[in-house]
């Protein structure tokens, strides 16, 4: 009989994504959208415009972006698509941004790896060789 061995299974690690302050603004924009989408007529429109301000304030403080808080009018009938055309394009430019940071941040993750096989290349051939085996 040939004896033979089982290998185990090698742990697989998946980059993980970090929530940064870009990060909770897009999800903050992304609420933004969703609510002045799905408006609700029973509360007061000042009340709703406030909200929004509020949380344009929140991604202001968290993306160090200009941004403008909407007039009262801002839900009228003449000027609601601006507003959502405004609000929709912040969410873009944030959306971009974010993306622009994951990508920075694989970069990174890829050159250490990198860096810390050529290192273990040069001063450490043994485990070199051990993880070609």
């Amino acid at each position: 009989m040939i004896p033979f061995t089982f290998s185990s299974p090698r742990k697989f690690h998946a980059h993980n994504l970090t929530i940064t302050k870009l990060h909770r603004a897009l999800k903050i924009s992304f609420k933004l959208i969703k609510t002045i989408k799905n408006l609700d007529i029973s509360y007061s429109s000042h009340f709703i415009i406030d909200e929004i301000n509020i949380s344009i304030d929140k991604i202001k403080k968290l993306t160090n972006i200009d941004i403008q808080p909407l007039p009262q009018d801002a839900l009228n009938t003449n000027t609601y698509p601006n507003s959502l055309q405004a609000i929709t394009s912040l969410k873009n430019t944030i959306y971009l941004a974010r993306n622009l940071e994951l990508e920075k941040e694989k970069k990174e993750t890829i050159n250490g790896a990198i860096l810390r096989r050529y290192t273990n290349f040069t001063d450490n051939i043994t485990k070199m060789i051990d993880s070609i085996l």
